[in-house]
């Protein structure tokens, strides 16, 4: 196994939290028609997991990786929720919704949630009958009994099969 670069739980969360303070303190400068001044305002970067792994000296998967040690486990977690929390918050307020929605799922596990509403009348026999015209009727009733109507040598693999009940 290799060597940790973080001894400590208390040195990983210092460098975690000078992140996050980086971040936050950021600022920019405009120009204010009122006082018809440059001003600075907050403008605090967003958060991101590669920008945490980048300014603590690890990279990305590396990081994710502590998170299976016991020890680092709750601090990975709550950095985790901290930056879900920010790319979350900011989805809902910035013109690049896309780029926020991939960040979710591929960083924090997000998934398009599929809703399909069947309306009617269906029974597995009359969509048979249907979409199977000219099938045998042993055929249709092995289907439905969850028998197999294909000799063994000519069925696909599980990703491409759906079992029938």
């Amino acid at each position: 196994m290799r060597t940790l670069k973080f001894k400590t739980v208390e040195e990983l969360e210092n460098e975690i939290e000078r992140y996050f303070d980086l971040c936050d303190s950021k600022t920019k400068s405009v120009y204010d028609n009122r006082t018809k001044c440059v001003v600075d305002v907050d403008d605090p970067d967003p958060y991101t997991m590669s920008g945490l792994a980048y300014t603590i000296g690890v990279d990305r998967r590396t990081l994710i990786n502590y998170k299976k040690r016991e020890l680092y486990f709750p601090t990975i977690k709550r950095a985790r929720r901290k930056v879900e929390a920010d790319v979350e918050k900011r989805s809902l307020s910035t013109p690049y919704q896309s780029g926020c929605i991939f960040n979710l799922k591929n960083n924090f596990d997000w998934k398009d949630k599929r809703e399909t509403k069947h309306s009617g009348d269906f029974s597995i026999a009359n969509f048979l009958d249907e979409t199977n015209k000219g099938t045998s009727s042993t055929t249709i009733k092995q289907v439905m009994e969850n028998e197999s109507p294909v000799p063994d040598s000519k069925q696909g693999t599980a990703e491409d099969t759906v079992p029938v009940k």
